[in-house]
């Protein structure tokens, strides 16, 4: 059985890919990556694709660590550029993640500016990971 941790990373990403109205097979993929990797079974994966639950629902983020905190917004960014689009709805729920988690608003304008700018945080997360940690409000 997943950790209530895990299952909350699931849906926050789950949440961002169907916010704006589309949930790309690109998008749906990532996350089942992501969770399969992560020990989810199928059948909690499917209960995390098509019953998401509430951001006010994901309690479980509120005290994690940095290490974890980290991993929901690297895979937030990914996520938020899988599709080859950014758009407003996905920002500002982001901007909402970012703000339980602890983090300076400002960190998801870093990691959007890197992106769009061709860089890569899959290869390498170490090299990103010290200067994002730094917008941590703790």
């Amino acid at each position: 059985m997943a950790s209530e941790i895990l299952k909350s990373r699931i849906m926050i990403l789950v949440n961002i890919a169907k916010i704006d109205g589309e949930f790309a097979e690109i998008e749906r993929e990532f996350i089942g990556k992501i969770a399969r990797n992560a020990g989810l079974t199928e059948k909690e994966i499917y209960k995390c694709l098509n019953n998401p639950d509430s951001l006010e629902k994901l309690e479980y983020i509120t005290g994690l660590s940095s290490d974890e905190k980290f991993e929901i917004i690297h895979s937030l960014v990914l996520l938020m550029n899988a599709d080859g689009k950014l758009n407003k709805e996905e920002i500002n729920y982001s901007l909402k993640v970012a703000k339980m988690l602890g983090y300076k608003e400002s960190v998801l304008f870093e990691f959007i500016t890197a992106v769009t700018k061709g860089q890569s945080f899959n290869a390498d997360k170490t090299v990103i990971k010290p200067k994002i940690q730094e917008y941590l409000s703790e």
